[in-house]
């Protein structure tokens, strides 16, 4: 995939790099898939298993099974590293990217979290996915603090009910572009 116009930095999560070794693990709530991106869910006692395998082009996706169905949500935290959350200002438009593949049409939304003080601002943004995009892009001309003041940040994809018990998610990655003056 290309990149944006304007694009000053895009970050693929490390479970989604070329070359990210194999995972076959089975996780509880909370706990990391690969660095960077941790598992969350509703239901804190049901664990989900996480395979990584490569598909066409040698691009990693995420496959996450369950045993059985949550009662609530399915969520994917990913860390903004520090030195792409450094360069976020005002000017920036903050992107996330993603396909997903599941028997069953998803909806859910993308949540962006920047930390400043004790509590982190947080947007989010909706989507639905009837076929296989995921898209978010999130103007910081509009956030309630300096973004550059931020010390902490990440995303949050939560998938709503009804999550389906297998979904895969590829070619991830965030983005950091300029927006454009007129």
């Amino acid at each position: 995939m290309g990149l944006p116009n304007r694009t000053r930095w895009a970050f693929v999560p490390s479970v989604w790099q070329d070359g990210a070794g194999s995972i076959d693990a089975a996780l509880q709530n909370g706990e990391e898939i690969a660095v960077g991106v941790k598992y969350f869910s509703g239901d804190p006692a049901s664990g989900a298993r996480f395979q990584v395998q490569k598909e066409a082009a040698n691009n990693p996706a995420l496959t996450v099974t369950r045993a059985a169905p949550p009662q609530s949500f399915v969520s994917l935290a990913i860390d903004i590293p520090p030195e792409h959350l450094a360069a976020l200002s005002f000017d920036y438009l903050f992107r996330v990217e993603g396909l997903f593949t599941a028997d069953d049409p998803l909806h859910g939304y993308v949540r962006l979290n920047l930390q400043a003080g004790q509590e982190p601002q947080r947007v989010n943004k909706s989507f639905a996915v009837t076929g296989s995009g995921l898209l978010a892009e999130f103007d910081l001309k509009f956030w309630p603090q300096d973004p550059a003041a931020c010390h902490k940040g990440w995303v949050d994809i939560i998938l709503d009910q009804p999550v389906p018990n297998s979904f895969s998610l590829s070619n991830v990655r965030l983005l950091g572009r300029m927006r454009a003056f007129v």
